[in-house]
């Protein structure tokens, strides 16, 4: 089976591409820049931008399934940029969205968010997802929509989006003040990247958005504080990674909220319906999650990582936070 994701060089994207070719399928990878790990020989990349509908023609053509993950993230600095993810998240998806129903693709993934704060991202997010239930109802294309909660695990970018779980865990790791937000009792609801990629196949595949009529919540159930979060990163770190005689010094630091977030949010994924219509399996343990997502931070090149520091104590804006 050829299946297409798109921003497949991307963190989420990068193992869902995974997830498909260990269920024996042909991948092809639409995005502008390449992954940064070895492909399997069942993947193909194809460089080409969902703003470009000729660019990606060749990739969808023949295709059974599209997952459309790419799109352009961030929370304040998007606010004096809102072209770029206009285009790319709203004018993209129904790109990838016509190209499909022409090229007679079966199935249809695409990813949203779960609130509706007042930021260009999160309101391009919510027109793209308005473009695919549109597609579906009018068209009959099968499309899956799901509520992304907060996705962590190796491979996410440490720059030039600011995320908070890689932040936190360099910042952890290397002695340095976690810097949050507001007053970080505003809460994420935690999701290791390889169950998210697992549920996003498992419910593409089960039809779930034909079914189900609406978009549902993909969440874990393991809520917690961004403070319990930062001090949970402190803890594994000191307990794995750093000599029992030299643990990390690392204090939370709290910033002034960053235009776009409000303050406190609250969110909690509804898990009732998904599990109405789909087996899910129990999710990676958070402790364990981290643990995972540490060493691969822990192993990185020191230059890197200093080259994200850097970044942004030279940039001082705040970004996405999860």
């Amino acid at each position: 089976m050829k299946c297409v994701v798109t921003g497949g060089s991307g963190f989420v994207g990068s193992f869902i591409v995974e997830e498909l070719v260990k269920r024996g399928n042909e991948v092809v990878i639409v995005d502008l820049v390449p992954p940064n790990y070895e492909l399997p020989e069942e993947v193909k990349f194809n460089v080409g931008s969902t703003l470009y509908p000729e660019t990606m023609r060749s990739a969808f053509a023949g295709a059974t399934e599209v997952y459309d993950v790419a799109g352009v993230l961030g929370t304040e600095e998007l606010m004096s940029d809102n072209g770029k993810a206009i285009d790319v998240n709203i004018k993209g998806t129904f790109n990838c969205l016509d190209l499909a129903l022409v090229e007679g693709v079966k199935r249809f993934f695409y990813p949203t968010k779960p609130n509706e704060w007042l930021n260009t991202y999160s309101i391009t997010k919510i027109a793209g997802e308005k473009f695919c239930e549109m597609y579906r109802r009018a068209f009959g294309l099968d499309v899956t929509i799901l509520r992304w909660f907060n996705a962590y695990g190796p491979r996410q970018h440490l720059y030039p989006v600011r995320k908070a779980v890689p932040l936190f865990i360099i910042q952890a790791l290397y002695g340095l003040d976690i810097e949050v937000f507001g007053d970080g009792e505003q809460t994420v609801e935690m999701v290791y990247v390889e169950d998210m990629a697992r549920i996003v196949v498992d419910a593409t595949r089960s039809s779930l958005g034909m079914k189900a009529g609406k978009v549902l919540d993909l969440g874990s159930g393991q809520v917690m504080t961004v403070n319990h979060l930062c001090k949970e990163i402190i803890r594994i770190v000191n307990a794995h990674f750093r000599p029992k005689n030299n643990p990390s010094p690392s204090q939370i630091r709290h910033l002034p909220m960053r235009m776009g977030e409000p303050m406190r949010t609250h969110i909690q994924a509804e898990l009732a319906d998904l599990r109405n219509h789909m087996h899910i399996p129990v999710f990676t343990d958070v402790e364990i999650g981290l643990i995972k997502t540490i060493e691969y931070y822990n192993n990185l090149p020191k230059v890197e990582v200093m080259r994200a520091l850097q970044y942004f104590q030279s940039l001082r804006q705040t970004e996405v936070l999860v």
